[in-house]
């Protein structure tokens, strides 16, 4: 066949036209704010910021620019507590003092933003507590916010003595502007007076320490905000003030949308160095968490993080509609009352004449017609209306929450409804001639499930550093009442003419003075505590939250509930209410004898297993210090020639320890098909080894996580379809956690012989048999390669099983289960057991590609990205794809956390989403009241037509709290209450309780947010006397809007090089029916005793084999076509997916949907050439030393690699990350090769939307 290949040059060019809130203009001579931060202490800003170290010169001598003045130019130095300038700069110039000497970092300046009572009684903080008074007015905190109203009855200094003699600020608030023995000092960084206009300034700082608080602490402002904008040189300059002037603590309501590298984020910078000095900072976690997980911006170890909490009191309010046709209930912290008068409610549609409909739905300023909405009430779309309802003069405003459960200071009458209520207005509105409602006076009432994280409430993981929990604290941030600035609107409306002493405001920016002012509790008690140890004491005593009451649970609170009377709590059962591993690393520092010898002594309950490694520890001299941890030191390839890795890895250790022997230390060598090790070694160990020449990095060892018929008929791959006999020459791998070698799915009745090219071994344990089918299995992480879990046989089946006729879920699914390639062979490597760690999985595949095998699939992964040198399946898939090996990865099952949650973003990688299939199984329950609901379930079991009486979990519990009781926790049902009856559960884990309680059935809450169903089952057990209720078996009904990306599917964009679309492709992986494990349980529960030989799950681990499965398919036909080449097939030939219907559209399912059949045949592929993975990492930046050893020989970077750009890289599909609401124009270069017809033309067709203007180019590149 000829092949042939072009270059294709995509120019795109988008015009969007925005309304943006906030316009810069251009700085002159296109100079822009920016920082440098140098190490030895001098920190430079462009409004760059650049970190210097300690203060060395002038900073005009840092300039990188020739002038006779650089006065207009440099805005501020930090000089006082660390070193650094703020200045205005040319990119050019910013460059070109980032190579300065001592020079740490040169970066723009940000813009941050403001994060925004019976509180403190709530917390157990009550005017009664034992205080330190002594101490306590020696304490000092530092409020970073918009200044400060000094006039305010909480900032009096009546009773108060003078000042602390540690004190070293001063008072220099500006004009009118004067301190007191309360307020000590301010400073104003960001305009000529520190005099709060905004209120927020105000209102935390009265929250941490104002009077009847900690009452006599002392408070020092320093103003580095202005409206809801702070800049990056402003709080550099805040910091650098408040450690000089002798502060204990600093308190910072503030905080970016995203996260930053720590080194570009002052809030980092300056609490690092605040830290050095022992003063604590507090920051607000912040206010996105709508977004999803990963939202959190306050990250930094050495920073406490507060998240946003409720306490047990809420404002709520009441619409009446019509003449009292219904009431409903929202949230407002509402004022006004309307006097029992029902007003004319009218639609913002409705009263327009200058907006289109999507504008005039939501009431955007200058939309509302005055003389319609005058002395009416309006109906808007989203709570943004209120300024438009307020300027046009409206009496009220009905309107829905986009946060639930938080209520807004409004500036007339006004409600937010959930949006089924607020539907029920539209509903009324349209279907009444005349149609009216009274809006009443707000209420409080009381809550009893406080505390609960607040939705706003920014969530973890860390961004940057996944291993450190943030927020590491929740504290009250819901309708906190404290003071507030008199010249300020107390409502989001500015033209609100009221004005208070006090305001109710919600945010984490409440939450920080809250947490703030504990932590000064503390300092007065234990005055000469560090940072570290008044934050451990914060975190150690919180109190523990209520996991499924949180979404997100730690990563929500993160240790719990702030708790300022730090009583002993009883943490066990929290802990015990799930079964978990977990791995802990400590240092500990010998203070006995100089020469000494420790064993581990192990005292713990009977449910827990612990294992100390290493079991002793041998010491030579007093304070030396040891922790030893699994790291991983990858070499790159293996060198050519005589070379012994085994001994070469041993004198390293060697080297490094200086033990006699290394035997115990050593856990894997990596010798057959790349070059590293896995070792026991501390953490210093760990940073001396990675400076070893050779080494391409060091890092710990990672957890990776198992992403837990009629699928190939689904996707056309039917059994008649055309196939090859070459298939049975195609190996196929599965990491997992083993294989049952004895199924069905894995008999070798009517195969051959091995292929020739097997170097492979069966290594399975004892009792552990291959065959012509399974040739070869060996295990890492036990004695035995037998699957004991069901996970890695169901994977193995779905890629390569045989077919086996009449397999069934007790009836279930039945038909013939079969794997994408029947005749191929598999070789299964055992990584996992029940958690999968970096050095197997390393030791797999150095055994897999060494093997002889042609593709992998590895259904697992981190729920953390990791750069791909410490990345264990992105190193092993990079050189299984130099070796011509593909890997086919699950992309993730954290969709729910929202976007950039998939793992798996090596471009060599194969990553796969997952989507439902055409079946789905539902269930129905039947009520004794005769009503019939249906619901989701795999559920065998039947009732036999019989009404079982029906008991909630509240009722059936004697030794539970309320909150446990509804959720049916580990051991709150009374056997004798639940037994032979369906229990009410408001959570799913509750299923194991139930099960174990001999309940006959469960009920329970698919959906906390959607839960009308539920609330149907609740409201009839609670109105009956003897509620019964049937539940049937499930059934199978045809799903006509698949394939839809199931919501737990992990999506984009890529966090490492987003350039690179991810993932890449979807596949079934909703209740697919595969082989199984016969001695493991086949569903959640352990102690359920049926045992099966096929079994249904979904995850995407079901739906990476289905695109292994395919791809052994293509090559069957390509037998010699490489890894990317297979890849691009699949993906330019995948089916289009319905976006609208897809959160994330191509986020979530990448090129689209696997078409098996349509792969065979591409036409044109994106192939890559020798060489150019390696040309790709020096395009990201990896250094020449690293590219020689990971190439494992002579190779280097080309010339200006660094300039080409990662989304040059030949990908099948093009993505690029543009500026947000500007218009761009991008370039993609691709060389596409043809593998179809010799002679052959190809038009380029294109799809796209009206806004997005796309070109191709063809160019010339040589042919292959």
């Amino acid at each position: 066949m000829a092949m042939s290949s072009f270059l294709l040059v995509v120019d795109i060019t988008v015009i969007l036209m925005l309304c943006i809130s906030h316009c810069h203009g251009a700085v002159e001579d296109d100079r822009k704010r920016g920082h440098c931060f140098i190490s030895t202490f001098r920190y430079a800003s462009i409004t760059f910021y650049t970190q210097i170290g300690p203060v060395i010169g002038n900073d005009r001598d840092w300039f990188p620019f020739s002038t006779s003045s650089v006065e207009n130019y440099l805005i501020k130095s930090y000089k006082r507590s660390f070193n650094g300038f703020a200045a205005k700069l040319t990119n050019e110039e910013a460059k070109k003092l980032a190579s300065f000497k001592e020079v740490v970092s040169v970066f723009p300046s940000k813009v941050y933003h403001l994060q925004t009572t019976r509180s403190w009684d709530f917390l157990g903080l009550n005017q009664t507590v034992k205080r330190n008074a002594t101490a306590e007015s020696n304490v000092i905190v530092g409020v970073l916010d918009t200044g400060i109203w000094p006039e305010s009855d909480s900032f009096s200094d009546e009773g108060f003595g003078p000042r602390p003699k540690k004190w070293k600020g001063a008072c220099k608030g500006g004009q009118n502007f004067t301190c007191n023995n309360k307020l000590i000092g301010a400073r104003a960084h960001h305009s000529d007076s520190a005099r709060d206009m905004e209120g927020h300034g105000t209102h935390t700082a009265s929250t941490a320490a104002g009077n009847n608080v900690v009452n006599a602490t002392r408070i020092a402002a320093y103003k580095v905000c202005s409206g809801i904008l702070c800049l990056s040189e402003d709080i550099l300059a805040g910091f650098d003030d408040a450690i000089a002037d002798g502060v204990d603590l600093i308190s910072v309501s503030l905080g970016l949308e995203i996260p930053v590298d720590l080194y570009q984020d002052p809030v980092a910078i300056g609490a690092f160095h605040a830290a050095e000095k022992g003063v604590l900072v507090l920051q607000s976690a912040g206010n996105s968490g709508t977004a999803g997980f990963q939202s959190v911006s306050s990250v930094a170890p050495w920073i406490l993080s507060v998240a946003a909490s409720t306490t047990d009191h809420l404002f709520v309010d009441k619409v009446v509609l019509g003449n009292g046709w219904k009431t409903l209930t929202g949230f407002s912290v509402n004022s006004f009352s309307l006097n029992r008068t029902k007003i004319p409610l009218v639609y913002g549609l409705q009263v327009t004449s200058s907006c289109d409909e999507a504008h005039a739905l939501a009431c955007y300023s200058y939309c509302l017609n005055k003389t319609l909405v005058k002395n009416k009430i309006v109906l808007c779309d989203v709570m943004n209306g209120v300024n438009a309802a307020y300027d046009a003069g409206a009496l009220g405003l009905i309107t829905k929450y986009q946060v639930e459960n938080l209520s807004f200071v409004v500036p007339l009458s006004a409600i937010t409804l959930s949006s089924e209520d607020y539907d029920l207005v539209i509903s009324y509105h349209n279907s009444t001639k005349e149609p009216k409602a009274e809006i009443l006076r707000s209420e409080t009432i009381k809550d009893k499930f406080a505390p609960i994280v607040a939705s706003f409430s920014s969530r973890s993981p860390n961004a940057f550093v996944p291993d450190i929990l943030k927020p590491d604290i929740s504290a009250p941030g819901v309708d906190i009442l404290a003071a507030y600035s008199p010249a300020a609107s107390p409502s989001t409306t500015t033209t609100d003419p009221r004005r208070v002493k006090y305001n109710i405001i919600s945010g984490t920016s409440m939450s920080c003075p809250h947490v703030a002012g504990v932590a000064a509790y503390v300092k007065t008690f234990h005055p000469h505590w560090s940072p570290s140890a008044i934050k451990s004491a914060l975190m150690t005593t919180a109190f523990p939250m209520d996991a499924p009451r949180n979404q997100g649970a730690e990563f929500a609170y993160g240790s719990g509930h702030i708790n300022p009377d730090t009583v002993e709590g009883d943490n066990i059962r929290f802990l015990c209410s799930k079964p978990f591993k977990v791995t802990f690393h400590r240092t500990v520092t010998n203070v006995g004898v100089a020469r000494s010898t420790y064993n581990a002594t192990i005292a713990t309950l009977s449910e827990l297993e612990i294992k100390v490694v290493p079991q002793v520890l041998s010491f030579k001299s007093l304070t030396e210090k040891k922790s030893y941890n699994v790291y991983i030191a990858y070499l790159g390839s293996l060198p050519d020639g005589d070379y012994i890795a085994s001994s070469h890895h041993c004198n390293m250790l060697q080297a490094l320890s200086k033990h006699s022997s290394v035997e115990n230390y050593l856990i894997r060598s990596y010798k057959r098909s790349f070059n590293g090790f896995a070792a026991k070694l501390t953490n210093e160990e760990a940073k001396k080894l990675s400076s070893f020449k050779g080494v391409v990095s060091v890092f710990p060892s990672k957890v990776y996580h198992l992403h837990t018929t009629r699928s190939w008929d689904f996707l056309g791959l039917n059994q008649t379809v055309k196939r090859n006999a070459t298939e049975s020459n195609v190996i196929v791998a599965v990491f997992d956690t083993g294989i049952w070698p004895e199924s069905d799915s894995f008999s070798d009745e009517g195969f051959g012989p091995p292929p020739q090219k097997w170097k492979g071994a069966c290594k399975g344990g004892q009792n552990f048999t291959c065959n012509n089918k399974l040739i070869g299995a060996r295990v890492y992480i036990t004695d035995s390669a037998s699957d004991t879990e069901g996970h890695g046989s169901h994977t193995a089946s779905t890629a390569a099983g045989n077919n086996v006729v009449n397999a069934s879920f007790y009836g279930f699914a039945e038909g013939t289960a079969r794997g994408g390639v029947p005749s191929a062979r598999i070789a299964a490597y055992k990584v996992c057991n029940g958690i999968c760690t970096s050095e197997d999985i390393l030791a797999a595949f150095d055994d897999a590609i060494a093997d002889g095998v042609d593709l992998i699939t590895a259904s697992l992964g981190s729920f953390f990205v990791f750069e791909f040198y410490s990345d264990a399946v992105a190193i092993g898939a990079f050189h299984a794809a130099e070796k011509g090996v593909l890997v086919v990865q699950s992309a993730g099952n954290s969709g729910l956390a929202g976007f950039q949650s998939v793992a798996s973003v090596a471009p060599w990688i194969l990553s796969v989403a997952a989507s439902t299939m055409d079946r789905h199984f539902v269930n129905k329950v039947v009520l004794g009241n005769g009503k019939t609901l249906t619901g989701l379930s795999i559920n065998t079991f039947s009732l036999n037509r019989a009404m079982v009486p029906v008991v909630y979990g509240l009722q059936a519990s004697s030794d539970c709290d309320e909150f446990s009781a509804r959720l049916c926790f580990p051991n709150c049902l009374n056997k004798t209450l639940v037994k032979n009856k369906i229990i009410l559960c408001d959570d799913m884990q509750g299923v194991h309780e139930a099960y174990n309680a001999g309940a006959l059935g469960l009920i329970t809450n698919m959906d906390t947010t959607i839960s009308k169903d539920y609330d149907s089952v609740t409201s009839y057990l609670n109105s009956t006397k003897q509620p019964k209720a049937e539940i049937l078996r499930s059934e199978t009904i045809t799903d006509k809007s698949a394939p839809i990306v199931a919501s737990f599917s992990s999506k984009g964009p890529n966090f490492i090089v987003p350039d690179i679309l991810k993932p890449d492709i979807s596949a079934p992986g909703v209740d697919i029916l595969a082989a199984y494990s016969p001695v493991a349980s086949p569903s959640i529960t352990t102690t359920d005793p049926r045992r099966v030989k096929y079994n249904i799950i979904s995850g995407t681990s079901m739906s990476c084999p289905h695109v292994a499965g395919v791809a052994a398919y293509v090559k069957t036909f390509h037998p010699h076509w490489s890894p990317s080449a297979i890849k691009s097939a699949l993906m330019t030939t995948a089916f289009p997916m319905d976006a609208p219907r897809n959160q994330g559209a191509e986020f979530a399912y990448g090129s689209g949907h696997i078409n098996p059949v349509k792969a065979i045949d591409p036409g044109l592929v994106y192939d890559n050439i020798k060489g150019d993975n390696i040309r790709f990492l020096c395009c990201i930046g990896y250094d020449e030393g690293s590219i020689k050893n990971i190439a494992g020989n002579n190779t280097s970077c080309p010339k200006n690699s660094t300039k080409v750009l990662p989304r040059d890289f030949n990908y099948p599909t093009l993505t690029a990350l543009v500026p947000a609401g500007k218009p761009f124009t991008v370039n993609f270069h691709r060389t596409v090769t043809n593998v179809g017809i010799a002679r052959s033309t190809y038009n380029a067709t294109i799809t796209t939307l009206s806004s997005i203007v796309i070109h191709t180019y063809e160019g010339v590149r040589g042919a292959v």
